[in-house]
């Protein structure tokens, strides 16, 4: 299967860049929200949508591992996806979804989905090509082009090739072109137990599975945080009373009656749209999301943009002339 270059605001165009790879971390490098995963219907590994299909509730650890140095079954590759389903799911299918912005980038288009997978026994999963014309208004209804393959206990590279819909006599959500998308997703059929092993997904336009573009890191972890950043360091897992204030928003505070905090973050990479803003604590485990001395604080107001937000806090007067520390995720996930 072969897939179709990146295209959007935040990255120049392809034919000036050679981009060829429409997935983003294609290769399971990137993994900001972190390593493994057992709750159902998030975001694991940058990008990667795992859900159950219709409201299943399996049993299963989603998780990034890594090849041993050297071998030779999936060429160049270091890092892979792992999902494995230890409890039945009780409704549905598992699925592993990716969304590309910019529905109208297909407009007609041949493209070549391919990948390499493994399973612990013979399966197959459903490849679902899903035009999504966004929301707001009364957007058309989706479009979506199927097709199953049967995946074997070895690693195996995997094509799938389809000539997408036109979008003559379509109609765009009114929210905006960027809240529309080709979705893909691998629908796991077993409702059963088993393991899944994938490599090295790339989407690319045209009827040919060309080789798998490997990006620098940097590119591809800057690409991802146009739809998700946080201020955690890389490796650490957003969640409350990590114990370390590196990369937190220091909120200043002033000798007033009112007593205003202020602070202002700059987004590394402009958001898709504007984001969620989540908030933690980095030195307490319970519900407030910032902490001054004793304070357990979780009220304030802040604007958000697609650039960056500001917060303001206001309090009592025991409040003057410290600092607050803040955590933060921003969330522009399709």
């Amino acid at each position: 299967m072969a897939l179709s270059t990146i295209q959007n605001n935040s990255f120049a165009d392809t034919a000036v860049h050679g981009y060829r790879n429409l997935i983003i971390n294609g290769n399971f490098s990137v993994s900001q929200r972190g390593t493994s995963f057992t709750t159902d219907n998030v975001y694991t590994l940058d990008r990667w949508f795992s859900g159950d299909g219709t409201g299943g509730t399996p049993a299963r650890t989603l998780s990034q591992e890594t090849f041993t140095l050297g071998q030779t079954d999936v060429p160049n590759a270091y890092y892979y996806l792992r999902h494995n389903q230890t409890g039945a799911s009780t409704n549905g299918n598992s699925s592993l979804v990716q969304k590309i912005e910019d529905v109208t980038r297909f407009d007609g288009q041949t493209v070549t989905l391919s990948f390499y997978a493994k399973a612990d026994a013979a399966m197959d999963i459903d490849v679902l090509f899903i035009q999504d014309f966004g929301t707001g208004g009364s957007p058309s209804s989706d479009v979506t082009l199927t097709e199953t393959v049967s995946i074997g206990t070895s690693w195996t590279r995997y094509t799938v090739t389809k000539t997408l819909g036109s979008l003559s006599g379509k109609t765009l959500g009114s929210d905006g072109v960027n809240t529309s998308f080709l979705s893909i997703n691998m629908v796991l059929q077993p409702t059963t137990t088993f393991t899944l092993d994938l490599a090295l997904c790339q989407l690319e336009y045209g009827s040919q599975a060309t080789p798998f573009e490997h990006r620098p890191f940097g590119d591809e972890l800057a690409r991802c945080q146009r739809y998700y950043e946080k201020s955690f360091d890389y490796n650490t897992a957003p969640v409350q009373n990590v114990g370390s204030v590196s990369g937190s928003l220091t909120v200043s505070g002033v000798s007033t009656t009112a007593n205003v905090l202020l602070g202002h973050v700059n987004f590394a990479v402009v958001k898709r749209a504007l984001p969620v803003i989540y908030r933690y604590n980095p030195y307490y485990a319970g519900t407030g999301w910032s902490q001054a001395g004793a304070l357990d604080l979780n009220s304030a107001t802040y604007g958000i943009g697609t650039n960056g937000f500001s917060m303001r806090v206001e309090s009592a007067p025991t409040l003057a002339n410290t600092n607050l520390l803040i955590h933060w995720v921003a969330d522009s996930e399709l």
